[in-house]
């Protein structure tokens, strides 16, 4: 009958590694005989078949600390079975980490995320690391020629910077143990290089202050290779929907300070990308949210001892007007006293000051100063300060010009 002597298995048992039964088999021509691979059950020490037919086995992650089992059944040419031969492997143990199949996935444009992938033996892709890098050649020659885009890190993305266009990038993937051991590294470098976008924004925005002499601050993200001299433009609407006027003088500008044109109407931004090689993008517009307020007059008065008399004391008041816009103040009201919502006389004089502020002088008798107001009337709008026997300070107020 058929038999089998020396049944072996040969290979290192370190995970990664295919390890081969053999065995000297007597008794005629050898015929169809069997080959089992079995796997040692930790908790029970019985062991379980793994798989049949093959002289090979691959050692996984599922035979790392585990013992295997080859079994050899002889057969002959006449199908007669001999009697079976079982081998016992050492503990598999676990490789060193490695890593293989590394591959550069995603669209290789600026702006891009890539991502890198491969499988990793001996260890986890979670504990792995990666570093990217650009080269101005197609071919790897270890880092020879490499330039860092990033330090090494776990994560396996990566957003491709403006820096890389017209550059091929590099994946460095070093696989590890969750304890910290590593692996060889392994190098992918994209088929092609990095492309560089057409021009454009990524976002637009309008802020400041909507009202007369305010300062309204555009801002925006360009993308799409080095940016060039973009162009800038501000226009005046009458409404939300109109095409605007356009508004030269600030052509160029990313801030401009509200003039009194554009009281009641609505602001614009628009701007176009242009490349560094001259190629324009699409413009956007940013429109503002509200209309154009008119500017502010801010109201001060000041009441001073002017002098003494048999009669009382006379106070010198005097009230310092500042619109704050670039307009000088056209025109001063007049202001008055109110007393229990009663307009008392009042005796003033106007002379510009310094700075386009307006100043306008009374003098008032003691008496009229007691618990009264200084008020000053603009349209249908009213400011005013109270001033009294101890109010020899400033007062201030302010409202709508």
């Amino acid at each position: 009958p058929p038999s089998v002597n020396h049944v072996q298995i040969i290979g290192d048992s370190i995970e990664g590694n295919t390890v081969r039964g053999a065995g000297e088999y007597f008794g005629g021509r050898e015929g169809p005989s069997k080959f089992k691979w079995l796997r040692e059950n930790k908790d029970s020490g019985e062991f379980v078949l793994v798989s049949t037919g093959a002289t090979e086995h691959t050692l996984t992650k599922e035979d790392v600390g585990r013992r295997l089992a080859f079994v050899y059944v002889p057969v002959n040419f006449e199908g007669q079975e001999g009697k079976s031969m079982l081998v016992v492997s050492q503990i598999v143990k676990q490789a060193p980490p490695k890593v293989t199949n590394v591959k550069i996935i995603g669209e290789v444009r600026e702006g891009s995320k890539v991502t890198v992938t491969g499988i990793v033996t001996g260890g986890t892709e979670g504990s792995s690391r990666v570093q990217w890098f650009k080269t101005n050649s197609p071919m790897l020659d270890g880092e020879n020629g490499l330039e860092a885009l990033s330090t090494s890190k776990i994560a396996k993305a990566f957003r491709i910077p403006l820096g890389a266009v017209g550059c091929h990038i590099v994946a460095k993937f070093t696989p590890m143990t969750p304890d910290g051991e590593s692996g060889e590294p392994v190098y992918a470098i994209s088929e092609n290089a990095v492309e560089t976008l057409p021009p454009s924004l990524n976002f637009l925005s309008l802020t400041g202050d909507y009202s007369e002499g305010g300062i309204l601050t555009a801002s925006y993200g360009y993308i799409g290779g080095h940016e060039g001299k973009s162009i800038y433009s501000w226009y005046l609407h009458e409404a939300e929907t109109d095409s605007g006027t356009l508004i030269p003088e600030v052509s160029g500008l990313l801030q401009y300070r509200v003039t009194k044109d554009a009281i009641d109407k609505f602001i614009s931004f628009t701007c176009t990308p242009v490349r560094d090689d001259g190629i324009v993008g699409e413009s956007r517009t940013c429109n503002g949210q509200e209309r154009v307020r008119p500017g502010y007059v801010s109201l001060t008065l000041k009441a001073l001892i002017s002098s003494h008399s048999l009669f009382g004391i006379t106070y010198l008041s005097s009230a310092t007007l500042k619109k704050m816009s670039d307009d000088a103040i056209n025109e001063v009201m007049g202001w008055e006293l109110v007393n229990e919502g009663e307009l008392k006389g009042y005796n003033s004089k106007e002379f510009d000051s310094s700075e386009g502020s307006r100043v306008v002088e009374t003098l008032l008798d003691v008496g009229d100063l007691f618990d009264e107001h200084i008020a000053f009337p603009n349209e249908e709008k009213l400011a005013s300060a109270k001033c009294s026997s101890s109010s020899l300070v400033h007062f201030s107020s302010s409202f709508g010009w």
